[in-house]
């Protein structure tokens, strides 16, 4: 996890996938690579600190090929958790046996023990999700980003009452009330003087 963390805050990886992303602008290639990548570092690195190093990456990659992350997501984590496979630190039940065997038989797996059978699974996944991809749902719209989310110019209306209206003489606590709740109002605006939070 501290090793994953290290890479993660380094962007060590970043310019390195960047490089071999480089002129494949199918998805079918990018998803390879990136599996691919995905797949070695998790052989050495929790699966989940594999993956927080990824995510931006693929939706970075899905971003500027103009495809859904999701194309690109779901195969990553496939990929993060098969390539676990391949050694004895790549995942927690890996170190479980081993230490049942350490008990049991007196000598634990090595390192590379796994990987006779990983190994060629992982090969396997990588080439399966490089094509594989084509069975995840496309049909799924995304949402708003976190940014958009947060954009407060969404969510602001501004409401001009004029000097007869009976809103005129309601308090602020009265027009809330009408809505239940769905309005909060934040500034009244009166003679060319603003009040924020009005009371």
């Amino acid at each position: 996890m501290v090793l994953g963390k290290a890479i993660a805050r380094s962007a060590a990886l970043d310019g390195l996938v960047a490089y071999l992303l480089r002129g494949r602008k199918s998805v079918s290639g990018q998803i390879a690579v990136l599996t691919g990548c995905v797949a070695v570092l998790s052989a050495f690195i929790k699966n989940v600190g594999t993956l927080a190093i990824f995510i931006p990456i693929a939706i970075g990659a899905a971003r500027k090929n103009g495809s859904s992350p999701s194309l690109y997501l779901m195969p990553i984590s496939f990929a993060s958790l098969v390539g676990g496979t391949i050694t004895l630190v790549g995942t927690s039940p890996n170190l479980l046996i081993s230490s049942v065997r350490a008990s049991e038989l007196g000598k634990p797996f090595q390192l590379f023990d796994f990987a006779y059978v990983g190994a060629p699974l992982t090969c396997l996944a990588v080439a399966f999700l490089a094509f594989g991809w084509r069975l995840i749902p496309r049909d799924r719209s995304p949402g708003a980003t976190d940014e958009q989310k947060f954009e407060i110019e969404r969510y602001i209306t501004e409401l001009r009452v004029p000097a007869g209206s009976a809103w005129a003489a309601k308090a602020v606590g009265d027009v809330e009330d009408l809505v239940d709740g769905d309005l909060i109002v934040i500034a009244i605006v009166r003679d060319g003087r603003r009040q924020d939070i009005p009371s």
